[in-house]
């Protein structure tokens, strides 16, 4: 696969460049379930005095592979660049110091000669329970928003309300389905459903148009109420059950 030739390109320019203390992949190939559509998650581990040195040399680094047509640079717990090559291939390159270092999911270390990865705790995509719980809330909030642009015949906007209801109900799938992912939402859902779940939302997917874009949030409402009922209470003591009534009533006056 072109991910094995553009990790071993980049990484023995990076190794051999002497600036790292460790290199390691996240994400799809570290989890074990990549294809060629895989994206490739590298992270590269520096020492503070090193960091200025590999932010300037990381274009570099990654045109080690092959050159790059697109690229974009991101920031959240640490410097990122995206990479897109010529061939479709896209990198995500991740620049830490070991005390910011933050993992989720699985690692696989390529490069640790000092060991200074050995014992890291990664950690998952779980969701506490106030965190679970204000996913049925954020739904039932976005649901007034759908109303409201159903109502003023903003059908283009309704449209995108909807798509983002079906975000929500699919992360509450996976809370239930896969709770130490439930972060990923849709993202390789339909591995992890039974086929309960894997029924409805391929029901709601085969409603979901223009002529029955009203039928499909009124379906995925439903589903809500019986979801909210398997939630365990430490998850429904943060859903606003009062709340997801009126909604639901409002959404039952325009049908």
């Amino acid at each position: 696969m072109n991910q094995k030739i553009a990790i071993e390109a980049i990484c023995k320019t990076i190794i051999g460049d002497k600036n790292v203390e460790a290199i390691f992949v996240q994400g799809e190939l570290a989890e074990e379930y990549f294809d060629e559509h895989s994206i490739i998650d590298l992270y590269l581990v520096v020492e503070r005095s090193k960091m200025d040195y590999v932010l300037d040399k990381r274009y570099e680094y990654l045109e080690s592979y092959k050159q790059i047509i697109h690229h974009f640079f991101v920031f959240f717990s640490c410097p990122q660049i995206v990479a897109i090559y010529e061939d479709g291939l896209r990198i995500n390159l991740y620049i830490s110091t070991l005390e910011n270092l933050q993992v989720y999911g699985k690692m696989v270390i390529i490069y640790d000669p000092k060991n200074v990865l050995d014992n890291f705790p990664c950690k998952n995509y779980s969701l506490l329970p106030k965190e679970a719980g204000e996913y049925f809330n954020t739904f039932n909030y976005t649901l007034l928003d759908f109303i409201s642009a159903y109502l003023r015949n903003d059908i283009p906007y309704a449209f995108r309300l909807a798509s983002h209801l079906f975000s929500d109900i699919s992360t509450i799938f996976r809370i239930i389905s896969d709770p130490n992912n439930a972060k990923l939402g849709l993202k390789g859902l339909y591995k992890v459903l039974d086929r309960d779940l894997k029924e409805k939302i391929y029901e709601i997917m085969k409603e979901f148009s223009y002529d029955n874009l009203l039928q499909t949030v009124l379906l995925m409402v439903s589903i809500i109420d019986s979801l909210i009922m398997r939630m365990p209470l430490e998850i429904a003591q943060y859903i606003n059950y009062d709340f997801h009534v009126i909604c639901k009533k409002k959404l039952l006056s325009i049908v």
